[in-house]
């Protein structure tokens, strides 16, 4: 399904697949503020997403903040 900017419905909330889209591509060109911002919004409506946590830890990691990304990798291992 392709999506365009002109056709996206902004009253409606943006639905997992497009955000775990948007922070695939945003990791792949390294744009890791954008990447930690919109895991953060997120996680603050879905704490528990595991994926977003792991696509919050790796971008951290990517970035040598091992120490931030740390307690998140060891939060989802020991749920997991």
């Amino acid at each position: 399904m392709e999506h365009s900017v002109n056709n996206f419905d902004y009253s409606k909330p943006i639905q997992r697949e497009m955000i775990l889209q948007l922070l695939t591509t945003a990791l792949n060109v390294r744009e890791f503020r954008f990447v930690r911002q919109a895991c953060l919004m997120w996680l603050a409506a879905y704490p528990g997403d595991f994926k977003i946590n792991f696509l919050l830890a790796r971008a951290l990691l990517l970035e040598s903040k091992t120490s931030q990304s740390l307690p998140i990798l060891k939060k989802i291992t020991a749920t997991d």
